[in-house]
């Protein structure tokens, strides 16, 4: 008598772990718990391929694009040198209607001095022919300390 209890709470306890195994979160629970954890939204990463035959360029080339790079102070003093990549949507009249950040450099200032530079220049669209087109471009800022003097070099990629 003793051993058929002790063997029915034996498959009661391993009917209760089967079933537990089976259960899965289904999407709208998993991203309902993500999003109470986070404070930012989720990157998008939707950049679209547009075909274009003329890339876009900044208005007075990539020297003025570089010499509108700030190099923080505080990576400066902590001799933080580096790249950061940074993805921007192109419209049609050359403004900047989207970015992102895909390389960073931390929290040194380096990722919005970077961002800052390529928003303030206008930039000639991208052509599909005679057409402008909106188009996502990667650009690379790179920061570069020399003699102990910063400094940075922004080219496209």
């Amino acid at each position: 008598m003793r051993h058929r209890s002790v063997i029915l709470l034996l498959i009661f306890v391993l009917f209760l772990i089967a079933s537990c195994q089976g259960e899965q979160p289904d999407e709208a629970q998993v991203m309902e718990v993500e999003g109470t954890s986070h404070d930012a939204p989720p990157k998008t990463t939707s950049a679209e391929f547009v075909p274009y035959d003329t890339p876009p360029r900044p208005e007075g080339g990539f020297a003025e694009l570089q010499r509108r790079v700030a190099y923080p102070e505080v990576a400066r003093k902590a001799g933080i040198q580096g790249k950061v990549l940074v993805q921007v949507k192109i419209d049609e009249n050359g403004d900047v209607v989207e970015h992102q950040i895909l390389e960073s450099l931390g929290n040194n200032g380096c990722d919005e001095a970077a961002l800052n530079a390529v928003k303030s220049v206008k930039w000639v669209p991208a052509k599909q022919g005679d057409d402008p087109v909106a188009v996502w471009v990667a650009i690379p800022i790179v920061f570069k300390l020399n003699g102990g003097r910063g400094e940075s070099h922004g080219k496209v990629k």
